[in-house]
C-alpha cells in the first residue's frame, strides 16, 4: 500500500505455509527455530526492515513510507494517509525485552563495532543471502 513503484511483499511463514511445504504436519520446532533470529524462510525488503525497526523503536506503531518531492506544499499534508499511525497487533508489553536485547547487541554483542560514545543505540546484525554471489551484511538500528 505504499506509493513506491514495484512494491513487493515479504514472507513470514505461517503454519499453513509449513503444512504445504512439508505435506501436512511433518515439521516441528527444530524446523522453525531459526525464524526467531531472522533466518530460515523469512524474506524481507530493506524498506520492510525499516518499518519493523520503526515499529520496535516506537513500541508498536509506525508510519507508511512515502516519497515526496517537496514537503513545504500544504497539499502534501491534506487528507494524507501517510500521516496516520499504523499499529501492530503485538501487545506493547513485549517490546521492552526486544529493545533491551537490541541495546545489548550494540553494547556487548555482534554490533559492538557500531557503538558511538555518548549515544544509546539499539541494533540487530544479520546476513542477507545473495543467490548471485557472496552474502551481504545488514544492520538495522535506532
Amino acid at each position: 500500500g505504499i506509493d513506491v513503484p514495484n512494491e513487493q511483499s515479504g514472507l513470514v511463514p505461517t503454519p499453513e505455509y509449513y503444512k504445504k511445504v512439508y505435506k501436512g504436519w511433518r515439521w516441528k520446532s527444530s524446523t522453525i527455530i531459526s525464524l526467531s533470529i531472522g533466518q530460515g524462510e523469512i524474506a524481507t525488503t530493506p524498506l520492510q526492515l525499516a518499518n519493523i525497526t520503526a515499529a520496535i523503536s516506537n513500541r508498536g506503531w509506525w508510519y507508511i513510507p512515502h516519497l515526496a518531492k517537496r514537503i513545504d506544499d500544504p497539499a502534501f499534508y491534506k487528507d494524507n494517509n501517510f500521516f496516520v499511525k499504523q499499529k501492530t497487533l503485538i501487545d506493547s508489553v513485549y517490546f521492552e525485552s526486544v529493545v533491551d536485547a537490541m541495546y545489548l547487541t550494540v553494547e556487548q554483542g555482534t554490533a559492538r563495532a557500531s557503538r558511538i560514545e555518548g549515544i544509546s543505540m539499539c541494533g540487530k546484525t544479520g546476513t542477507v543471502q545473495n543467490p548471485q554471489g557472496e552474502d551481504h551484511s545488514i544492520f538495522i538500528s535506532f
